[in-house]
């Protein structure tokens, strides 16, 4: 029998305290009655230690990319791309929230998704503000354009929850690709 839900955080050395503190406002705010799951992205071991002793299951993610993400975010973002291998879904739900979050209240709904699920991106972008339109490879621009829903709301993977059923096989290295073809012009 699968287990309920899971929520997971992403940290790697510089936000390792804030991770602590979004679990322990988790389970003391929200009551969280599932699995807690660290991301932990080249943490040293002695570090894992307390994530250990309060039973967070850890998963050591491989790096994807070894530099800075449009010049503005570490390159430990992408292993949200994890979320999306097989493994998870041995879990019915998987709750992601980003380190920096305090939680203030029940999560119990986001438990219970179907389908996939996020905030709206900052002031409700769409995709088409995702991409440098200045790039010097207006090929795959015109390639995202003509792919994609341009005018489709972004979304901030910072809080998500999906139901694991939307994850396939190939998830995880589709969307490795996606990234790697078009993160020039992001």
């Amino acid at each position: 029998m699968k287990n309920k839900a899971l929520l997971v955080t992403l940290a790697d050395k510089n936000y390792v305290a804030q991770a602590r503190q979004l679990f322990s406002s988790v389970y003391w705010n929200a009551g969280w009655k599932g699995d807690y799951m660290l991301l932990a992205h080249e943490i040293p071991d002695e570090d894992l230690q307390w994530f250990h002793q309060k039973g967070i299951l850890i998963k050591k993610c491989p790096p994807l990319h070894a530099n800075s993400i449009s010049g503005t975010y570490p390159p430990s973002v992408l292993d949200k791309f994890y979320l999306f291998t097989p493994e998870f879904k041995k879990w019915n739900t998987v709750v992601f929230l980003d380190a920096d979050i305090i939680v203030r209240y029940s999560l119990d709904e986001l438990a219970s998704v179907r389908g996939f699920h996020a905030v709206p991106e900052y002031h409700n972008f769409s995709l088409k503000h995702q991409f440098d339109h200045k790039s010097t490879d207006q090929s795959l621009l015109f390639e995202i354009q003509n792919s994609f829903k341009e005018n489709s709301l972004a979304f901030n993977s910072g809080v998500m929850a999906f139901s694991t059923d939307i994850i396939r096989p190939e998830s995880f290295n589709e969307l490795v690709s996606l990234f790697l073809k078009y993160h020039r012009v992001s």
